[in-house]
């Protein structure tokens, strides 16, 4: 590998947009080293994710950034993090859309700071992440809690946050401590997917099946949601 210069800088800029660190090693001594201190370090599998912060989403925002990686701790997730465009439909090689575009490693969050407590029905599966420290967990363990939900920029291709697809919220933790700050993962537009469940049982018929008026509205919640992230 070359020593410092064109190589180094781009390798440095690679891992600082993706949330990583470079190391140059030039002999197998300074190998064994870089990789005896890494090991002693204990590094967590995390995921770059950066957050702004708005008070309602009619109020102009911002657009100021923090960053605030996401510990991983579990090799499974059921829901992804909604992309901030649409991907597109038609599939190509290997179950892939024919074209992705390019966007930054980090997704972007937004999380408005007013608590909307979800009312998650009992055993709906969800993925849930701790956050390392940063601005995001001291603000919300500064608020004593509450759950704050989450939106991607454009998820809906219009420009705008588009619905929920999860929530911040402080669980709390031993005595004299300030608690861990997770992001809950959920269907998209979990809200009205909720509202639907609750109805589903009054609007049956004899039968058991859904009525014509739910299986419509039903309909319509998958319709609007970004179709990567049907079930």
């Amino acid at each position: 590998m070359e020593r410092a210069g064109t190589s180094e800088i781009t390798l440095k800029a690679m891992a600082e947009a993706t949330g990583g660190r470079h190391h140059i090693v030039t002999s197998l001594k300074s190998l064994l080293m870089t990789i005896e201190g890494l090991a002693t370090k204990g590094l967590i599998p995390s995921v770059g994710v950066k957050w702004e912060s708005c008070a309602s989403l009619e109020m102009p925002r911002t657009h100021h950034e923090v960053p605030g990686p996401l510990i991983v701790r579990s090799k499974h997730g059921l829901w992804p993090i909604p992309e901030s465009y649409i991907v597109e439909s038609k599939v190509g090689n290997h179950g892939l859309p024919q074209q992705l575009k390019a966007r930054h490693a980090w997704p972007s969050i937004i999380y408005v700071t007013q608590d909307s407590e979800p009312k998650i029905p009992h055993n709906f599966p969800c993925d849930r992440y701790e956050l390392e420290q940063s601005a995001v967990t001291s603000a919300m363990q500064a608020s004593k809690g509450g759950y704050w939900r989450c939106y991607v920029q454009n998820s809906l291709n219009d420009g705008k946050p588009g619905d929920p697809f999860g929530y911040l919220r402080l669980q709390p933790g031993p005595p004299g401590t300030a608690g861990t700050v997770t992001l809950t993962v959920m269907a998209y537009n979990y809200p009205r997917l909720w509202e639907l469940l609750d109805k589903l049982q009054s609007s049956a018929n004899a039968n058991g099946m859904p009525s014509q008026a739910w299986s419509q509205d039903f309909m319509e919640y998958i319709r609007r949601m970004p179709w990567s992230l049907s079930p």
